[in-house]
Order: structure tokens, then sequence, then C-alpha cells
């Protein structure tokens, strides 16, 4: 006999009344929703910042830098599409939304998940050809596009497996979660659901990105062996700003893979020792843990990029010169003065940590900058 997904949703969640009501009480649930809050508002301000920083400064908008875009837009869908409903289900100790919801939830949980991870298979590839085959052409702004589109055309595709439209399996709220996923694999198509699932959103990027960043740091690291003699200066910085863009993209990496390290774990228990054997409590701490990664990304740009601290500064002390979008107009005199501020500004923008910089020409001048440059050029009394 056929079963429909909503007689699967119903035989799921009314076999008994409490059938998935859990109350962890208030010791798990108060410190649980307290980093659930923070993490999300991080999330939200933090990678909004990284996008507009981007958005505002033409020297910015590298191919990284568009890729970085992506990976903030997959952040900031997490924040406000899944950390809210994580939080509301949490202290309600159970799935208060409805059946339709509960598949919308499965649906965004994925693909924040699943885009984070296509989205660094694209940064890793990118960087790979660009340092091994400095030559190259096939990187273009184009192709970076393409990469970023196919991310989301395969991301959104899979996650929809789940639901009615596709069927491979069902998406339903387990006993005690913090959201709603997929059923853990019983069924053969299930297995092969799961199957798929860890082999493309998890054990092929990996590999591919291992992969990349072995070779990237072994090429670099030849480079600079081969240079230490007889190369001009300024290649010599070059390569060691591409080291450290790698190993700021690295360190991205390693975050993301520490911070969901342990949902992997908890997924493989789910499947291979069965959810009956899985406390109820691991899957929102796990999945807490995966939202904490969305908040981390500003941070490592703001601690690893001048350029980046520059335009968070910038957004978040509104200076108004710079937030008005007019240019100020100045006399010759005056614009070199405010050219030679801005230049001792950028002083340690020798060794950028991104590719693309905020030009001095580009930072409109600060109200102070102004006052300063109008106190100087007055007439003596």
């Amino acid at each position: 006999m056929n079963v429909t997904p909503q007689e699967s949703w119903n035989h799921t969640v009314n076999n008994s009344t409490n059938s998935t009501a859990y109350d962890y009480g208030l010791p798990v649930v108060v410190p649980l929703s307290f980093f659930l809050v923070v993490s999300m508002v991080l999330a939200f301000v933090g990678n909004v910042m990284v996008i507009l920083t981007i958005v505002r400064h033409r020297g910015m908008r590298t191919r990284t830098n568009l890729l970085l875009a992506n990976l903030a837009v997959a952040d900031i869908l997490v924040a406000v599409l899944d950390m809210p409903i994580a939080l509301v289900t949490i202290i309600k100790g159970d799935w208060i939304f409805s059946t339709s919801f509960c598949y919308f939830n499965g649906f965004t949980v994925g693909l924040g998940l699943m885009l984070s991870v296509h989205t660094l298979v694209c940064i890793s590839i990118h960087k790979f050809i660009s340092i091994t085959r400095p030559f190259s052409t096939c990187m273009t702004p184009r192709k970076i596009v393409m990469m970023i589109v196919a991310a989301w055309v395969w991301t959104i595709l899979f996650n929809l497996t789940p639901t009615p439209l596709i069927g491979l399996t069902n998406t339903t709220y387990k006993k005690g979660a913090s959201q709603c996923g997929p059923l853990p694999p019983k069924q053969p198509k299930q297995f092969v659901h799961s199957a798929i699932n860890t082999a493309c959103n998890l054990v092929i990027p990996m590999i591919v990105m291992c992969y990349c960043y072995y070779r990237i740091f072994k090429e670099v690291k030849d480079h600079l062996s081969r240079m230490r003699d007889f190369a001009d200066a300024s290649v010599r910085n070059s390569i060691i700003q591409q080291k450290r863009i790698t190993e700021t993209l690295c360190i991205v990496l390693s975050i993301f893979v520490l911070f969901w390290t342990p949902y992997i774990v908890y997924s493989l228990s789910v499947v291979f020792l069965g959810i009956e054997r899985v406390r109820e409590i691991f899957n929102p701490i796990v999945y807490l843990f995966g939202y904490m990664n969305s908040a981390c990304n500003p941070i490592i740009y703001a601690l690893r990029s001048p350029s980046f601290r520059r335009g968070f500064s910038e957004i978040i002390c509104r200076d108004e010169g710079a937030m008005s979008g007019r240019s100020v107009g100045f006399t010759g005199d005056e614009r070199g003065f405010l050219n030679l501020i801005n230049l001792h500004n950028l002083g340690d923008e020798r060794y950028p940590v991104f590719e693309g910089t905020i030009k001095p020409e580009r930072l409109q001048p600060s109200i102070c900058a102004i006052a300063l440059t109008k106190a100087i050029h007055c007439p003596q009394d």
C-alpha cells in the first residue's frame, strides 16, 4: 500500500500523544536560546556588512570577494530562515508549525549548509587555478558567476528531494529536534538519498578542497624558495600576498569544518546506529554549532583583512562623507593633504589579505578631515 507524504507525517507525529514533545528544562533551554540569539544577530549584521563593503567599493569587487559575498548570502539565509525557527522550537519543546512549513524548514536548513559547502569548493578551485596557472584566463568573472549559479541550482534541486515534489525521502520533525529534516534511511530509496548526500555534499567536496589547498601551498612554497635570491621585491610581495589570502581562506574552511563536524558525526550515528540509540539532546546542540559558524566569517575577515576592517568601520561609524554617496569639492592643496592622510591610514595595506582594496581615492573624507583642511587654509588674523 502506498503512503502519501501527509499520511507519513501524520503517522510520525500522532502515533502517541506526546510523540514529538520533549522538555529539556531551563538549564538546557536558556543557554541554547542565548547562543542562538547571539549567533543570529552576529551572523545577520556581520554578513550584511560584508556584502555592503564589497558593493560600496569598486576595488573590493574581485572574483574571490564575489564568492565570499555568495558565502555571506548563504549565512544570511541561515540567520533569517533557520535560526528563528530553531529558537521557537527549542523554547516550545515541540514543532508548532504546519506540515507544509516543516517541508520548507527542512529545505532551507539543507540549502544553507550545502550552499556554503559548494561555495567553499568554488573558492578552492578558483584559488588553485589562479595560483598554479597564473597565466590562465579561464577564471573570468563570468565563469565565477556560472560557478555560483551551478552551486545554487544543485543545492536547490537536491534539497527538493525530501519534499513531495520529488519524494526520494520524506521530511519530518524528530522528537527533541530543533528543526525538520529527512527521515533516517530505512527503505532502499532513502539509503540512495543518504548515499548521494554524503558523497556529493561532503566526501567529494572535502577531497577537492584538500587537494586544491595542498597544491596551492606547495606551489607558493616552491615559488618563494626559487625566488629567494634573485626575485624582484614586488614579485615576492605579490606571492606573499597570495599566500596570506590562501591562509585566510583556509581558516574560513577550517572553522567551517570544525563547527559542522559534530553534525556530521551525529548524522552518521543516526544512519548507522539508528535514531533510537542517539540521545535527543545531541540534535539541537550539533545544529547550534553549525549555526554559530555563520557568525564566524565576518569576524575572520575583520581580523585578517585591513580592507574589510576599514569597510566595517565605515558602516558602523556612519561616516557622513562616505555614506552620503556624494563627492566633496576641494582645492588642489586640500585634496593633496587629504590624500596624504588616506595614504598614511592605508600603510598596512601593502599585503592585503583579500584580493582588492578600498582605494584611497574612493574613500570619502570625513567631516573631521574637511574641518582640518579648512582650518589649515584659513587666513591668518
